[in-house]
């Protein structure tokens, strides 16, 4: 490799960056949009039901560490919700074991690894929503 194809595929790396970080405001401005009318129609803004949905249509390729940065990123956009849970703070567990699978959205996880989602030690309250969602799976 030289210095010239070291040049353009930089470039062609900073025209990527680019073209996600435009997408990344669109999608913010949608999910404004979208979490507006949540409010108007008094509905809470975390929907597992959507969540799976929406999940069960991404093919991550059993890449946990690709599901993960999926997870933060609609985490991180949805931070501004009251309601929307921080998986990443691991608050929906009673009990950690420092792997990544216990800091991403365990919706994710499900889909991704059941075996794995079964080790999550989930606090009551998100046993019961996630049990109550994941058991037509």
């Amino acid at each position: 490799m030289n210095k010239s194809q070291l040049f353009n595929l930089r470039n062609n790396l900073g025209n990527i960056n680019d073209e996600i970080f435009s997408l990344y405001t669109k999608r913010q401005d949608v999910i404004n949009q979208i979490q507006a009318l949540k409010n108007n129609l008094a509905l809470k803004a975390w929907d597992p039901k959507r969540e799976l949905e929406l999940f069960s249509k991404i093919d991550f390729s059993d890449d946990l560490t690709l599901a993960a940065s999926y997870s933060f990123l609609l985490e991180a956009q949805s931070s501004s919700v009251a309601d929307y849970p921080k998986w990443s703070q691991g608050k929906h567990l009673m009990q950690t074991s420092g792997s990544l699978s216990d800091f991403i959205n365990p919706i994710l996880l499900f889909i991704l690894n059941r075996s794995q989602y079964k080790t999550l030690k989930l606090k009551s309250e998100y046993q019961t929503i996630l049990d109550e969602v994941l058991n037509d799976e």
